[in-house]
């Protein structure tokens, strides 16, 4: 069962992963929404004082595809945190 203290962290890095797209929309466009939204979230944890490692290599999945990020300092249970951002749009590019 995940804590209360748990889903306010979430809450926060959602917000502020939010608040780097929106300040960084300009900056952003053309771009793959998928990094946007990756550096977005990697961003908002560097904030929160969180070191992270984007694309980490040597992990793996059962289906052979690796996550997008992983904070560099345990989470829960000794293990570190990771993230896998897809983005889907129904507008063709």
């Amino acid at each position: 069962m995940i804590s209360t203290f748990v889903i306010i962290i979430i809450i926060i890095i959602l917000y502020l992963a939010w608040r780097v797209i929106k300040r960084n929309q300009a900056r952003q466009l053309g771009t793959n929404p998928h990094h946007a939204v990756n550096d977005a979230i990697a961003c908002s944890l560097t904030l929160a004082a969180i070191p992270v490692s984007k694309d980490p290599s040597g992990l793996m999945r059962t289906d052979g595809k690796r996550p997008d990020g992983l904070t560099l300092i345990p989470w829960q249970a000794g293990k570190p945190l990771t993230w896998d951002v897809m983005v889907v749009s129904t507008l063709a590019d």
